[in-house]
């Protein structure tokens, strides 16, 4: 497929890693792309610039996949990006510069709906009730090979290691699964708006649909799990954005 005009916000997506990614997706694949800034068209990034990110009105994210032999399930109702920047920059075997970002994504208002008793924070981190995601490098640079789909696929993936996120499950009052399980494997998000658009805005979808178009495959305690929700990023000065 040639290289085609891009133009999506920022999007959030995990996967352990860029070349684990590239080798395990079905239907996307990599091209070449930049961030630019302001209303339409834009021009090329030239630094970086802060990103943020919020739920749509009464949206949530949900986590389901099995851990210590139960069904589980957990649900956030806030969604923040902590120290997001989007730059173009280098990267390794990829020609010119590439639309990449980096940060951390906390989830707020973490409630387990399955398997009861149970609540659930960050493994290491005091507080119920909050995820706070390893640091992640984001690759914003990934295509649906079909065509007609004028929306774009985007990659991110743990700056070290393959944990992206490690769940600590304890007693409320009685806890089938206490204990910690890592959030690993890979997930892509689909931009909402087509391809070509700048906003300030910029939904990003994540689905069941979504894994089985990319060949994601996301894990929770080495199970197969899928993340369900809408993530809006803004950049941090209300200019719109995108890529081309």
């Amino acid at each position: 497929m040639s290289v085609k005009k891009l133009a999506l916000g920022f999007v959030v997506v995990f996967a352990s890693s860029a070349i684990a990614a590239s080798s395990a997706v079905a239907a996307v694949q990599t091209q070449a792309a930049e961030w630019y800034t302001g209303a339409a068209p834009g021009v090329t990034l030239a630094g970086d610039t802060a990103v943020t990110a919020e739920l749509p009105r009464e949206g949530k994210f949900n986590l389901a996949g099995t851990a210590g032999g139960s069904g589980v399930e957990v649900r956030a109702t806030g969604v923040e990006c902590v120290g997001c920047e989007i730059t173009n920059e280098e990267v390794t075997e990829k020609a010119g510069r590439v639309a990449v970002a980096d940060g951390q994504f906390r989830f707020n208002g973490v409630t387990v709906v399955n398997p009861p008793g149970c609540v659930v924070h960050t493994a290491g981190v005091a507080g119920n009730g909050t995820i706070l995601t390893k640091p992640l490098k984001i690759h914003a640079d990934w295509m649906d090979t079909n065509a007609a789909n004028q929306h774009a696929f985007l990659s991110i993936f743990p700056t070290t290691g393959a944990v992206f996120a490690s769940l600590q499950f304890t007693d409320n009052p009685v806890c089938p699964i206490a204990g910690a399980f890592n959030v690993t494997g890979s997930l892509f998000g689909e931009a909402e708006n087509n391809t070509g658009v700048q906003a300030v805005a910029q939904p990003v979808v994540f689905s069941a649909a979504v894994q089985t178009t990319t060949g994601a495959a996301l894990k929770l305690a080495g199970n197969p799990a899928t993340l369900t929700g809408t993530a809006i990023f803004k950049n941090d000065g209300l200019i719109a954005f995108g890529i081309h």
